[in-house]
């Protein structure tokens, strides 16, 4: 398409923009020269619009105005049924008509691609800057990050979550092991649970937390942004309903769809899989603002009483890890700020971007804001993807996490001025395409994307002067840093034996491996074996295994009050599904899990306990990472109900399972002959339970009630 075609496609959609309904929209199109033309030679397709009101007239002829009716329509006059495939390609057309209405609707999106992948814009040219930015260090204890944290806790009935949960998980080549179809993301197993699980508790656990400090038992409304590709919605649906909602009620949750979108050859056409059956793929996070106003999102949110959102993705299972997303919301929250970005290092040659202060100089006037520039505009924007130091990993620019605070009200407002932040096209995959004659060529495709972390772009402070970096923390968005494994690492795709586990569920695993290892030692006092480095790490068998639920904390400063120094042998592994627990110098030699069936009832109180038992098969848990961990020996305790499970100065040896139903307390003991016994006992009321305050300091402090 040349500058003139542009310019022309351009004008059209001018036109379509100001008019007011169908018929004028169809006015407009009629108007194109071609239109009238095709639909001559296109008899069944004439004949089907002559039975079809302006509604459908507008998606069709649109096709043809774009110059793509020859590809689309192609075969309609030979099928057997044309009036079914129209009206299945309709069903297609309409949420891409309506979703970007305000651009030009389908004429608007092709000319928007087309754009992007011309490199032409009809953006103003401004000049810009970008600086780095400022924000509260969360990887170091400070007054300040106490605060912030106290403030998110007791103003935790604020804040609502939402997630774009859409991803089809095509890199992680995940199906359904009985039909062979393609699975969600979102279903991926990962210690255990779904990624949509470990995000539910998540929530659990900090709404725990806010009850045990406040007595405020919220409930936090939760938003699941899916897409239709490869049945995504449903299957979303199906992993909510089949867990029961995870013991939430369902009306507090709210799943809404984004719109698949046409995807172009670089040569700026539309991709048909079979006669008028288009490529279509989700068009980006950037949707999910407009899709929240338009469908009632932020509405639902207000109703329940929610003003405050945090936004994290699916496939980082890291992103609330400790104090991380308390005091990301929390900054926000006690600063009134409209969006905000939790950041940390970023390596180099990864598929994220990065956080920077945007300046603009709008003529006598200077705007300033916290915002994103993806890694494939990197090189639009003159930014080199170099290394901190010379033999570092890291750039020497933030990571954008995708883990975000937005103000309801900001957002919405910015998305009135900006409906679709941050479009781009990324041509990297290629596909091969066959031309009229029936020969086939590589070419590079691609559809509309859009970044839902842009919308901070529309979220800008204004002064008749350039401001110092003093200035930056007084801007509506903002930013805070954490370590990077306690803030992203992500699960992209499948590890492939001798490749780079970065991005991969081994990787995941890696770094959880290596926050626990953190927690056990430098918080708790333990002992435990050394982590090899990344290159070693899949070579081998983990050095031990420590999973717990965040319930637990999920403040670190929490769970290093509950449990109490102690050792894991090489090869050991703990699991730790409880909230009310006490474990003051266990070692482990083997494997050990402890589960209450009903959190956050169940209480177990651990001294001086020894655990020697064959543990772990590894030869047959090779994904071990997911939880699909096979045990030739392990100590099993299960609490039912607000049962109790107390072991002193005990050793257990070998295979141990025991379940604690409701209302009982079983103590473990050596008898006279120091054979391991337990002792069962019914209890009105439990022994024992953890009380929680907030020092002077802020910190959260807890004591034996």
């Amino acid at each position: 398409m040349n500058k003139n075609e542009i310019k022309y496609l351009g004008n059209l959609v001018e036109k379509l923009k100001k008019a007011k309904d169908d018929e004028q929209r169809l006015a407009v199109i009629d108007g194109v020269s071609g239109v009238s033309a095709f639909m001559e030679q296109a008899p069944r397709l004439a004949s089907f619009l002559s039975r079809a009101d302006a509604a459908a007239a507008v998606l069709l002829k649109s096709v043809i105005a774009i110059g793509m009716g020859p590809r689309v329509f192609a075969g309609l006059d030979a099928m057997d049924d044309p009036d079914a495939a129209l009206t299945k390609l309709l069903a297609v057309l309409q949420p891409v008509e309506t979703f970007y209405r305000e651009m030009g609707g389908i004429v608007g999106y092709h000319l928007q691609v087309v754009r992007l992948i011309k490199g032409d814009s009809d953006e103003e040219k401004k000049s810009v800057h970008f600086h780095q930015p400022q924000g509260l260090d969360l990887a170091v204890s400070t007054e300040e990050a106490h605060a912030v944290v106290r403030y998110a806790i007791e103003n935790l009935d604020s804040i609502g979550e939402i997630y774009p949960v859409g991803g089809a998980g095509d890199r992680l080549g995940l199906k359904d092991p009985k039909t062979g179809e393609h699975l969600p993301a979102a279903q991926l197993m990962f210690t255990g649970k779904t990624l949509l699980e470990l995000l539910i508790r998540d929530v659990q656990a900090r709404e725990h937390l806010c009850y045990q400090l406040t007595g405020k038992k919220v409930l936090t409304p939760i938003a699941l942004m899916t897409s239709q590709e490869k049945d995504n919605d449903l299957h979303i649906r199906n992993i909510c309903e089949s867990n029961g909602w995870f013991g939430r009620p369902s009306d507090t949750f709210f799943i809404f769809k984004q719109p698949l979108v046409p995807v172009l050859t670089e040569e700026g056409e539309w991709i048909v899989e079979g006669p008028l059956t288009l490529m279509l793929k989700p068009g980006g996070h950037g949707v999910m603002w407009k899709l929240a106003s338009d469908r009632g999102v932020f509405d639902w949110f207000r109703e329940h009483g929610r003003r405050q959102l945090f936004v994290r993705q699916i496939n980082n299972p890291m992103a609330c890890t400790d104090n991380g997303m308390l005091a990301f919301v929390g900054q926000g929250l006690k600063h009134g700020k409209a969006f905000g970005f939790a950041s940390c290092q970023r390596r180099i040659n990864t598929a994220e971007g990065t956080n920077v202060i945007i300046e603009r100089n709008e003529g006598e006037r200077y705007a300033y804001c916290i915002s994103n520039i993806e890694y494939t505009e990197f090189a639009k924007y003159g930014i080199n993807d170099i290394p901190i130091a010379s033999e570092s990993d890291f750039s020497a620019f933030p990571a954008n996490t995708n883990i975000l605070f937005a103000d309801i009200d900001a957002v919405e407002t910015a998305v009135r001025r900006c409906p679709i932040p941050g479009m781009l096209i990324n041509m990297k995959n290629q596909i091969a395409i066959e031309d009229a004659q029936g020969n086939k060529r590589l070419m590079h495709y691609g559809r509309l994307e859009s970044t839902m972390q842009n919308i901070a772009d529309e979220i800008v402070d204004v002064y008749d002067h350039e401001i110092s970096p003093k200035q930056y923390a007084s801007l509506q968005t903002f930013l805070t840093f954490n370590s990077r494994r306690k803030t992203i690492s992500v699960t992209k795709k499948a590890y492939a034996k001798g490749g780079s586990i970065l991005e991969t569920p081994v990787g995941c695993y890696y770094d959880l491996l290596q926050n626990a290892r953190e927690l056990l030692v430098d918080y708790c006092g333990f002992r435990t074996p050394d982590i090899p480095d990344e290159m070693q790490f899949p070579k081998q068998r983990p050095p031990f295994l420590f999973v717990y639920h965040p319930i637990l904390g999920p403040l670190w400063s929490v769970i290093r009050q509950k449990i109490r120094g102690g050792t894991l042998a090489e090869g050991a592994e703990v699991v730790l599904q409880i909230s009310e627990l006490l474990m003051e110098q266990v070692s482990v030699d083997g494997s050990m899990r402890i589960a209450c069936r009903n959190l956050p009832g169940g209480r177990c109180r651990l001294k001086n306990v020894t655990v020697q038992n064959k543990g772990v098969d590894w030869k047959h848990s090779p994904e071990y990472w997911s939880g699909a961990v096979t045990r030739t020996e392990s100590v099993s305790i299960i609490i039912e109900g607000d049962g109790e499970f107390i072991a002193e100065n005990v050793t257990f040896t070998g295979d141990v399972d025991v379940v604690v139903p409701a209302g009982t307390r079983i103590t473990a003991y050596h008898d006279e002959k120091g054979k391991l016994a337990f002792h069962s006992e019914e209890v009105a009321e439990p022994g024992w339970h953890w009380k929680y305050h907030f020092a002077a300091s802020d910190e959260v402090v807890l004591h034996d009630g």
